[in-house]
Order: structure tokens, then sequence, then C-alpha cells
């Protein structure tokens, strides 16, 4: 199955929209992939990889959290916490395939 994807930024409506909707298909997303939750870790931007079923519904979404390097300054560490639970697992390609380089 090939998905399509969206990048959405923390804050934005199109979050909450999907996950209203993966909510409403039953598909309860763990606490960091939710919307909300980038609000609860100050000084840490979030991201969410949003995919989209061929039929243009929601189909999973996966929440990151974007840091500044420590060891390297100058670069980005992404972090998944719970990869996985918010994607089902035919989606887990496509998921992987979409992430930002």
């Amino acid at each position: 199955m090939t998905s399509r994807f969206a990048l959405l930024r923390d804050g934005s409506p199109e979050w909450a929209d999907c996950e209203r909707a993966l909510t409403a298909a039953g598909l309860r997303l763990p606490l960091p992939h939710r919307a909300g939750w980038s609000t609860a870790r100050r000084g840490v931007t979030s991201r969410c990889i949003a995919l989209r079923s061929p039929d243009g519904c929601w189909a999973a979404a996966i929440g990151l959290q974007v840091a500044a390097s420590r060891a390297l300054p100058g670069f980005r560490v992404l972090r998944v916490e719970r990869f996985g639970e918010g994607v089902p697992p035919a989606l887990w390609p496509d998921a992987v395939r979409h992430w930002p380089r």
C-alpha cells in the first residue's frame, strides 16, 4: 500500500484534525504523537508525519521531536518515541520512507 504524507507543524490545525479523524476511526495515538504534547515540552519543536490512505482519509500519524544537537553544533536530532503504536503495521514501510532526511 502506498500512502501520501504530510509534514505538519506543531500548533497547526491540520495536526489536530488528523488526530481527531484517527481517533474517530479507532486509532488512538500515544501521547508523544498527539498535537497537544508539544505544549508540554518546552524548548523542543514537534512535527508530525501524517499518512493518508489511497482514498484520502488519514491513516496514521507519527510525532517527531526536533532539537538541536549538543554533540554536533548546527545539526538537529529527530526523535520518535513509541513508533508503531499510532501506525498500523501495514503502513510501517511507507511511514519510514517519508521521514525527513
